[in-house]
């Protein structure tokens, strides 16, 4: 499926439009810390040591997965610095092995933003759980048991990080943001403009921004530290998405179910038109959209998200006739693994 906005240029006026684009991106990003004054000033922080805690929410979870959770919030409550600094090492070392960020061994937040971005991502911080990252099987199993400690980790280093200067000088903030499965960290590498961006900000928060609450406070909490903000949506069509949402599963065994998948990707939408309207005229903040619809991802205006809005396709009456739309496609790519042998039971069984 290849949403419209294509076929009113010539090929040689898309490349200028998409360069256009990128360079107002780019150098809005570059002048962080530079010409442009942050036209939210820093919030005062305080010194006072505070306890860390998870916070707990009710899942239906079996009595091992009970246990996994038990151990994971009560670990990262003991020892959240180590857990931080153990994330940074392991994770931060590499961009999607595009580029050499932090030297091996880094632990330290401002050590590691000296070197390059402070990459957040939840996914990644589950494995630092040895009862998740133990296999495919307990990966499959076990993500919705880890999700309270690392959704807690990854903000706790997000306000950590926010406190502090960008020892580069970029401060600026930059969030990726789309429906699960939709290729973000590879198309926000593929385009040039938007690499540099990337590799240039103190922070890169990783997430489909599903949730326009949690989304608008991270954004909010950026500015009042004084940050520039960059916000980039890639649009993946579903049907491309659940192909490569299997194909992650059955490599790795971590799994996102038809119901959660479908709503990151009908509800990161609006978020996103929300984002760019509430702050539309703010000069400390930036919006991106990819399409990641075709062969190549490509740069395309943001408000041509409302052109490729679930919630207005003809196809779908609702949102439950997204989510059985996504199901069906995710069970149709379930069963060429079947068939030839390589789908684990626990994957299956957790797309259920």
């Amino acid at each position: 499926m290849n949403p419209s906005a294509v076929k009113k240029f010539t090929y040689a006026r898309q490349n200028r439009r998409h360069m256009k684009w990128g360079a107002i991106f780019i150098g809005f990003l570059l002048l962080a810390g530079c010409a442009i004054k942050p036209a939210h000033p820093p919030a005062a922080h305080k010194d006072a040591p505070k306890r860390f805690e998870v916070p707990r929410r009710s899942y239906p979870l079996t009595p091992a997965q009970e246990e996994v959770r038990r151990q994971a919030t009560t670990a990262v409550e003991a020892d959240i610095d180590g857990y931080l600094g153990r994330y940074i090492e392991s994770v931060t070392a590499e961009y999607d092995g595009a580029v050499r960020l932090v030297k091996p061994g880094t632990r330290d937040i401002v050590a590691a933003m000296a070197q390059g971005p402070l990459i957040i991502t939840a996914d990644d911080m589950r494995e630092l759980f040895p009862q998740y990252a133990a296999s495919r099987a307990s990966r499959s199993t076990h993500s919705i048991s880890v999700h309270e400690a690392v959704t807690a980790m990854a903000r706790e280093l997000y306000e950590r990080a926010l406190a502090l200067d960008d020892p580069r000088g970029n401060n600026t903030v930059l969030f990726t943001a789309g429906g699960v499965a939709s290729g973000k960290t590879t198309a926000t590498l593929t385009i040039d403009a938007v690499q540099r961006a990337a590799l240039s900000a103190q922070i890169i928060y990783d997430s489909s921004m599903r949730r326009y609450e949690s989304a608008h406070r991270r954004v909010r909490q950026a500015l009042q530290a004084g940050k520039l903000v960059g916000v980039v949506y890639v649009f993946t069509p579903i049907e491309k998405s659940a192909v490569w949402l299997v194909d992650r599963a059955v490599a790795t065994g971590r799994v996102v179910p038809a119901g959660p998948a479908a709503r990151s990707h009908w509800q990161a939408q609006h978020t996103f038109l929300k984002l760019v309207e509430e702050f539309d005229g703010d000069s400390a903040v930036s919006f991106l959209l990819i399409d990641n619809s075709g062969t190549k991802a490509v740069l395309i205006k943001p408000v041509e998200m409302r052109n490729r809005l679930y919630s207005k396709d003809g196809r779908f009456k609702d949102l439950n006739a997204f989510i059985e739309y996504t199901r069906e496609l995710i069970q149709a790519e379930l069963k060429k693994y079947k068939a030839n042998g390589t789908l684990i039971r626990e994957t299956e069984e957790a797309f259920e």
